[in-house]
């Protein structure tokens, strides 16, 4: 795990109660299974106001996809602020005792953080006084196996104070790689002069619209300084954060001249830097700026830390074939998913380009869409091989680009010569229809005529797709003659038609049952959909599973508990034939049953 405390203010002026902002970040960086349970304890000095239980805030950050979900007063979070006689420091203590319980709805995972929120209130310190506190972290994971970590870190005070503040934004979220940065230099307690800044930023980035101004506190003026002629910053040098990232480093020498100020930051004077920067690509960087100057009066050279956080979608893209082998002149499908694992909730526009080709590289059929992604999303993806094409092994080929990123993602796929097909695998579907509309008509000629109406809206029932208020929804197997242990591959296809932004939780309950009724396998899981999701479903069929016709039930539970359930047949390999006679004998007895009942 890695655990990280951050001060906002860092640095205490001497003689004054300050509010100082306390983040405490654990983050899970490496597990062998999922994290159910975290303790944390938190250090507040002695002398210092501590927050009051109920200020505490407590968020769970999911790594992928990206969120940032408040999980204070949930029914497993606790806190406690223990306060402990003499010098010894006040506890924060949180105790999250199941995190799958609370507004997270999951453990926690690589890459996920929890993250503490609260203010406390300085005591009046003196100059060079400062103030060393501890946190620890215990996490469980589901295997009852425990890690521990612990930090030290220091609050300072000082007569003279070099304040700074560096935050970085995205403006626009329709296009997250543009932020905007803006850096705020304050004195405080006195006069610094010889102020020079270091600012961090991810490599590669380029200043735009810098924009520098100096604020006189006494007189209320602002002045703008240029470079060259007020200060001066080169060209970046290159460099590597602690955490290894790459980052690109700014100088500024604000003691290089001195045209339109003296060069001294006097009590509450401030010097702020403005600018626009592009990001290529995406993810989440702690970009640190480091302020430095002389205390002419107390003689003492100053230097201060801040850091910022830049996020920035980020992307995993994976590719699945859902339909291994074709025959020409058949779809070839694939599931495209897209996940948000580093970034806002930003809306991003995904470019997809997706074809077959052979395995030299030559383009059978192609196509391209846009895709707008929030956090996640899962698309099916369609390509009709030509009738003409060869027997042989084809690739399938997904390529994405996003705010200057791209990724390529391939699947291979077997395309089987043209066989031969039965008498029943040729016309049994007609044969089928056929039937049931006799029966219809018959049931139609004899009926009465409130029953004639049954007939003929039983009849448009059976032609109607599964539409649902502001919900549509498709069920579409995609095994071809599944034989007893294969996986069943069936895709589920939601549309929210009335989407606002935000996502609906849509419960999926799906079963294979056989002539008995009872089901085979059933299995419930909570998909969350914004405009719409392409959901593949699997299903480990049986060993024993006997030879015959099938069916896949899934059952769709929408807000306000709605309900909707599609019904799919399925054949196992072995028993074609006697497959679609089974189908046309169910529904026979079916109707035949309908019937009598009218």
């Amino acid at each position: 795990m890695e655990i990280t405390k951050t001060y906002n203010p860092s640095f205490i002026v001497a003689g004054t109660n300050e509010s100082i902002d306390v983040r405490t970040d654990v983050k899970l960086t490496n597990s062998n299974n999922p994290v159910y349970m975290i303790n944390i304890t938190d250090e507040i000095p002695y002398d210092f106001a501590p927050p009051e239980n109920t200020s505490v805030n407590i968020l769970f950050i999911d790594y992928s996809p990206y969120q940032i979900i408040n999980i204070t007063g949930n029914a497993t979070v606790t806190v406690n602020v223990t306060d402990l006689s003499g010098t010894n420091n006040t506890l924060l203590i949180i105790n999250i005792s199941n995190i799958s319980q609370t507004d997270a709805n999951g453990y926690m995972e690589t890459n996920d953080t929890i993250r503490i929120e609260y203010q406390m209130v300085s005591s009046q310190m003196d100059p060079g006084e400062n103030r060393t506190l501890y946190t620890n972290a215990t996490l469980t994971d589901t295997q009852s196996s425990k890690g521990s970590d612990w930090i030290n870190t220091t609050l300072n005070c000082a007569a003279v104070v070099l304040r700074g503040d560096k935050t970085i934004w995205i403006p626009d979220l329709s296009n997250p790689q543009n932020l905007s940065v803006k850096i705020v230099i304050k004195s405080l307690g006195g006069t610094v002069t010889d102020i020079s800044l270091a600012d961090y930023l991810p490599a590669g980035v380029e200043i735009k619209d810098l924009n520098v101004t100096y604020y006189n506190y006494t007189s209320g003026t602002v002045s703008n300084l240029y470079n060259g002629s007020d200060y001066y910053v080169a060209d970046p040098m290159q460099t590597t954060l602690p955490d290894g990232t790459y980052a690109d480093v700014y100088h500024y020498n604000f003691s290089y001249a001195f045209t339109n100020w003296d060069g001294n930051l006097y009590e509450n004077d401030n010097i702020t830097l403005e600018y626009n920067i592009t990001v290529l690509g995406g993810g989440e960087w702690k970009l640190p700026a480091i302020i430095s100057g002389y205390d002419p009066q107390y003689k003492k050279h100053i230097r201060t830390e801040m850091y910022a956080s830049a996020n920035v979608p980020s992307f995993d893209v994976m590719l699945e074939i859902l339909t291994d082998t074709v025959f020409p002149g058949e779809p070839v499908k694939a599931l495209l998913r897209i996940v948000n694992v580093g970034g806002p909730r930003a809306k991003v526009d995904v470019y997809v380009d997706y074809s077959a080709k052979t395995l030299k590289g030559e383009t059978i059929v192609e196509k391209s869409e846009t895709i707008a992604v929030v956090e996640q999303k899962e698309k099916s993806l369609e390509l009709v091989i030509p009738e003409k094409i060869k027997p042989g092994v084809y690739v399938f080929e997904s390529y994405v680009t996003y705010t200057g990123r791209e990724a390529l993602s391939t699947e291979t796929f077997k395309v089987e010569g043209v066989k031969e097909k039965g008498f029943i695998e040729k016309y049994g579907l007609y044969i089928l229809m056929l039937i049931i509309i006799i029966v219809l008509l018959v049931m139609y000629l004899r009926a009465t005529k409130t029953q004639k109406i049954a007939a003929v809206f039983l009849f448009l029932l059976l032609l109607q797709p599964v539409v649902f208020a502001q919900f549509n929804a498709s069920l579409e197997i995609i095994t071809k003659n599944p034989q007893p242990g294969n996986t069943l591959k069936a895709l589920l296809k939601i549309n929210n038609q009335n989407y606002t932004g935000l996502k609906t939780n849509v419960v999926v309950t799906s079963a294979i049952t056989g002539d008995s009724g009872y089901p085979l396998i059933e299995k419930t899981s909570t998909y969350p959909v914004s405009d719409s999701r392409d959901i593949l479903l699997k299903f480990k069929l049986p060993e024993d599973m006997q030879p015959g016709s099938y069916i896949l039930s899934t059952r769709l539970l929408f807000p306000e508990n709605k309900t909707e359930t599609l019904h799919k047949v399925f054949n196992i390999k072995g028993s074609e034939d006697f497959g679609y006679l089974f189908l046309i004998l169910a529904l026979l007895a079916v109707l035949t049953v309908f019937i009598k009942r009218k």
